[in-house]
């Protein structure tokens, strides 16, 4: 039965619930808002300029105070140099004692040695190069930060040149970094201003950084203003937050001169700027305002909430299957809407639903009264279902529902065709879940009183909707009584074989020896002809007659092969030679490596599996033209192709190309014979050697055909 709800309307036409949810919040928060925001923005903007300003001013004052210091510090090595060692020692002294950030002062020569230093009993720790770039600059310089040996603190040094020639040729001084930065701020402002020191790397010395600070917390470059400064231009940052103490600060960094260096001057903020701090000042009215907003949400809130739940529980008994409910809104708004929504929903789930229990119920009746066998099987290839001719066929009426592929193979006997146990990686349906499609796979299988019958198993993957394999489906078929049909079959042909190769090698015998006195004798032209086709015809017969004795015989396992050691460049140019001379319109082309390539085969049989691809490659070359014959080693093995531009081998005949007898749709040129015979019996001698063969062929461009034979590495 329909579900009725009646909810009353808003009373304001139809606005949705966006709408009324937006409307009532703007309603109280949104002109306190604009009035803060109106009586705080000017404010914001004066307070801004004004503390740039300020941190501009001072950092300039403290930029010009720093210059200053310099110069002076400059003055007082170039007087102390120009004294004797001792008065020069004793000026230096006097320099440390009035300059108490000074951590040593030294004289050098031209290479940079120490003449004299204060303290006197400790070595001064000078620059690498400094002499030669005061030297070169013609002026004070300036060096990077660095941690001052004598105090482990942060500190800078500052180099003077003197006289090109005298024998000081420079002046130093090693400053504490962090006493200068202290003594700069109360040159420039005082407190509440920080001086932050900033060399041409970006380190910087001062402010809130401590003495025992590391390097890396003392990147100031980071900052876009201190980047600028260092570029040579005066910057603000109007709100920069210390990584270190975590306060906001206003802050100005202007160039120290010409030394690279960069000065900032901050200034830390008592609070929240904007009218942000205007609100926290106004905490009263905020509440008021925000406990009316939570008052007007609460209650709009409940307008919408029981519709809400109402559809949510609609929805949860659609999820359980209860398709043929319905519910019933009439609010006037978007819940309406959902509601029609749900509803229309409902009904083409409970078509769809009926739909796919009709198809269902159809499928469940295929895989029932199929007469082949049909399994399905899990993500780990667990047998989960097997239908009545399944059953039949692999004759175990007791049906093991959810057993692995091993215990598959166990339990139903699965073995090959020879009758060797096989692995269950070679199954089929492992095959399968590997994203392969097997089809046609003939195994060996034991019903339950002991008959051995013969399965041709396919078998294909599942995906789901994301194209992920879920599970394996095989079907298979009693291959038993067609298998001894075929096994009738060849039994037939090769008595028929047998039977009729003796009385082809008599009239080969006869038809070559009536040849050859024809020959002999001079007889005419036409009787000479009509003999010649005699003989290639007898020759054709026993070339068929053979193919069909090795296919016999490599059916019962009987193909004996004469195995030496066997030199393919031999091979490979004999059997090129051999058959140059039965066309005249192909050119055979060998390509051979030098020295011999040693393989361990039945020379005979490789010839033959050689001259059957060649024979082929003109065969379906009928216009003639270059046949490539090519020979390499490669990994460990004997690569040789036979490359042909001939009329090539259509799409659909490719899969069956080395099954036996077949021969192919040959719609171009149906004057080609054959049995279909040659690669089949190529492929199997070539396994039989432990390798193999394959190919590639486009219709129209001729065809490629390689074996490979593993390399027999043994000396002769």
């Amino acid at each position: 039965m329909p579900r009725k709800m009646q909810l009353r309307k808003w009373p304001w036409g139809r606005p949705g619930i966006r709408a009324k949810l937006i409307l009532s919040f703007l309603a109280a928060l949104l002109p306190a808002l604009l009035m803060l925001a109106v009586m705080d923005q000017r404010e914001y903007l004066q307070r801004e300029r004004a503390l740039a300003d300020d941190c501009r001013a001072v950092a300039q004052a403290a930029a010009a105070s720093a210059q200053a210091r310099i110069d002076e510090a400059a003055a007082g090595l170039s007087a102390a140099a120009a004294l004797g060692p001792a008065e020069a020692a004793a000026a230096l002294q006097a320099l440390r004692k009035e300059h108490p950030e000074y951590l040593d002062l030294f004289l050098l020569d031209g290479q940079g040695q120490v003449l004299a230093c204060v303290p006197s009993g400790q070595a001064p720790q000078v620059i690498p190069d400094s002499v030669a770039q005061a030297a070169s600059a013609g002026a004070p310089v300036l060096s990077d930060l660095f941690f001052a040996a004598s105090g482990d603190v942060p500190a800078l040094q500052v180099l003077v040149p003197l006289r090109p020639g005298a024998a000081p040729a420079a002046a130093g001084v090693t400053v504490d970094a962090q006493a200068l930065s202290g003594l700069l701020a109360g040159d420039a402002a005082g407190a509440p201003y920080q001086v932050v020191l900033c060399d041409r790397q970006g380190w910087a010395v001062g402010g809130a950084l401590a003495t025992d600070t590391p390097w890396p917390a003392r990147d100031w470059s980071r900052f876009a203003h201190i980047r600028l400064a260092l570029q040579g231009q005066a910057a603000t940052a109007p709100g920069v937050a210390d990584p270190l103490d975590g306060r906001l600060y206003g802050s100005a960094a202007v160039p120290l001169g010409a030394t690279g260096w960069a000065v900032e001057a901050r200034l830390p903020m008592s609070g929240p700027a904007g009218y942000l701090g205007r609100l926290a000042g106004s905490l009263l009215p905020l509440t008021v305002l925000v406990g009316l907003a939570v008052a007007l949400a609460v209650a709009v809130a409940n307008w919408f909430t029981v519709p809400v739940r109402r559809l949510a529980a609609y929805a949860r008994g659609l999820g359980r299957g209860q398709l043929n409910e319905r519910v019933a809104m009439n609010t006037g708004d978007e819940f309406e809407d959902l509601a029609a929504a749900l509803n229309q929903m409902a009904r083409q789930m409970e078509e769809r639903d009926r739909r796919l229990r009709a198809r269902t119920a159809e499928l469940d009746a295929i895989i029932t009264q199929s007469a082949d066998g049909i399994a399905i099987h899990g993500p780990s290839g667990e047998l989960q279902r097997l239908n009545p001719a399944g059953i039949r066929i692999m004759g175990r009426p007791t049906v093991r529902l959810g057993l692995s592929l091993a215990e598959q193979a166990a339990w139903f006997k699965i073995r090959t065709v020879a009758g060797e146990p096989v692995d269950p990686n070679d199954l089929p349906v492992s095959a399968a879940l590997r994203g392969e499609t097997r089809v046609g796979q003939e195994l060996r299988i034991e019903t339950e009183t002991g008959q051995d019958r013969y399965v041709a198993f396919s078998a294909s993957p599942l995906y789901d909707a994301h194209g992920h394999i879920y599970g394996a489906v095989s079907t298979f078929r009693d291959m038993t009584g067609a298998r001894q049909a075929q096994q009738e079959k060849d039994n037939f042909i090769s008595i028929v074989s047998h039977e009729l190769k003796t009385p082809i090698t008599s009239i080969k015998g006869y038809a070559q020896m009536l040849l050859r006195r024809a020959e002999e004798a001079g007889s005419d032209e036409r009787d000479l002809k009509g003999l010649r086709i005699i003989n290639d015809e007898v020759e054709r017969m026993v070339d068929l007659i053979n193919q069909l004795l090795d296919v016999q015989r490599l059916e019962m396992q009987r193909l004996q092969l004469n195995l030496d050691r066997v030199d393919l460049v031999s091979l490979t140019l004999d059997t090129v030679d051999r058959l140059q001379m039965t066309t005249s319109r192909h050119t055979l082309q060998p390509r051979v490596p030098e020295g011999p390539v040693w393989v361990y085969g039945d020379a005979v049989r490789l010839a033959q599996v050689l001259g059957n691809l060649i024979m082929n490659a003109i065969k379906y070359s009928p216009a003639g033209g270059p046949v490539e014959v090519s020979l390499e080693r490669q990994e460990g093995r004997a690569w040789v192709s036979v490359r042909d531009w001939g009329i090539g081998i259509a799409p659909e005949d490719q899969p069956h190309l080395f099954q036996r007898f077949w021969r192919g749709t040959r719609k171009e040129n149906t004057s080609l014979t054959g049995m279909g015979l040659g690669l089949y019996i190529s492929r199997e001698i070539v396994r039989r050697h432990h390798g193999d063969i394959v190919f590639r062929s486009q219709p129209g461009q001729g065809s490629t055909f390689l074996f490979w034979l593993p390399l027999d590495e043994g000396k002769p």
